[in-house]
């Protein structure tokens, strides 16, 4: 089976497409969605990229 080949800027850095390392969490993104819709302030805790 041939692999993929990335270059670096397709798996890691910021971007407003999908990166080719994105994993979907799908009960993450939901409650973040949810969360949206309150209207109120969000605060998202992690690494800064």
């Amino acid at each position: 089976m041939p692999k993929n080949k990335y270059m670096t800027t397709d798996v890691f850095g910021v971007s407003n497409e999908l990166i080719a390392s994105y994993v979907e969490r799908v009960e993450v993104d939901d409650e973040f969605k949810r969360a949206l819709l309150l209207k109120k302030h969000i605060i998202v805790f992690g690494p800064s990229k």
